[in-house]
C-alpha cells in the first residue's frame, strides 16, 4: 500500500497490490497528465474520500447537508499517524464544513489483507444529515475489467453471475435491513480470462449487515474508483456534533 498525504493535493491512495506488478494508478505517475479540449486543466485527484463542491465528476463519497444549508466538502488540513506496525491513521478536516475524517488502514502480516475504516466527526456547532459516507474512494487497479457478484435465495446461495465494466457506473443495493443472499456485501474485480488456473482478482468485503451500496464509476481519464457504505434513507441519520460509527472494507489479499 502506498499513499500519499500532502495539504496541497489531499490525502490519496497512490497504488496497492503485489509491488511486482508495478501497477502505479495514474495520479502517482511523475508527469504531469495530457491535458486537452472539454476537460478541466487541472482535474480533481482521487482523494480518499471526495467531497462534492470540489470538481469531483462522478458521485462523491461524502454527501451531508447542515441545517444551515452547507454541504461541501473539501480538506484544508491533512496529517498522518502510524498508530502501531503496519497500522495507519490519516485525518482530513475542512474547518470551513465543520468536520473531519478519519481513515484507519490496517495491514494484516499474516495473509496480506488490508482493512480499512472512516470516522467521521461532526466539529461544528449545528447538527447535520448524513447522506452518504463511503469508506473510502478506492482507486481500482487498469486490470479490473470484470465484477464478480452473486446472487441468490435459500438452497440456491452463491450463484455466480460476471459482468464487464464499461463507461456506465456499476451500482449495487441492498435495501432489506439486513445482509442477503440476494445483495451480499462483497464483490470480486478480475482482469479478463480469470479461470481457476490463471487470472488475478481482487476481492472486496464490507463488514456490516444492514442496507448498503456498493458502486463503481469510471473517470474522465478512463480510471475506476469503488466506493461502498451504508445505504441511508432521507433523514435517517442525522448526527449532532461528535463522531459516527466506524465502517469498515477488508480487501482480501
Amino acid at each position: 500500500l502506498c499513499l500519499a498525504v500532502d495539504e496541497a493535493r489531499g490525502a490519496r491512495v497512490l497504488w496497492f497490490g503485489d509491488w511486482a506488478e508495478g501497477d502505479v494508478a495514474p495520479q502517482a505517475a511523475p508527469v504531469a497528465r495530457q491535458r486537452w479540449g472539454a476537460r478541466l486543466d487541472d482535474a480533481p485527484l482521487t482523494t480518499l474520500v471526495p467531497g462534492a463542491g470540489g470538481g469531483w465528476p462522478v458521485a462523491p463519497a461524502l454527501e451531508y447537508l447542515r441545517e444551515d444549508g452547507r454541504w461541501r466538502f473539501e480538506a484544508d488540513r491533512v496529517a498522518a499517524s502510524p498508530d502501531e506496525p503496519g497500522s495507519l491513521c490519516v485525518t482530513q478536516a475542512d474547518g470551513a464544513a465543520g468536520l473531519t475524517l478519519e481513515t484507519q488502514f490496517r495491514l494484516d502480516p499474516e495473509d496480506g489483507s488490508l482493512c480499512v475504516a472512516t470516522t467521521l466527526v461532526n466539529d461544528g456547532a449545528d447538527g447535520l444529515e448524513l447522506r452518504w459516507l463511503s469508506v473510502l474512494a478506492l482507486p481500482l487497479p487498469h486490470w479490473c475489467a470484470e465484477v464478480i457478484e452473486t446472487r441468490g435465495d435459500w438452497c440456491a446461495e452463491f450463484q455466480r453471475e460476471v459482468r464487464p465494466l464499461g463507461a456506465a457506473s456499476w451500482l449495487r443495493e441492498s435495501r432489506e435491513g439486513r445482509s442477503s443472499h440476494r445483495a451480499h456485501p462483497g464483490v470480486l474485480l478480475a482482469e479478463t480470462g480469470l479461470d481457476a488456473r490463471r487470472g488475478r482478482v481482487l476481492g472486496v468485503q464490507f463488514a456490516w449487515s444492514g442496507d448498503h451500496r456498493m458502486r463503481i464509476d469510471e473517470l474522465p481519464d478512463g480510471s475506476r474508483v469503488l466506493q461502498v457504505g451504508v445505504l441511508l434513507h432521507p433523514g435517517e441519520l442525522r448526527l449532532a456534533p461528535g463522531p459516527y460509527a466506524l465502517v469498515e472494507v477488508q480487501d482480501e489479499g
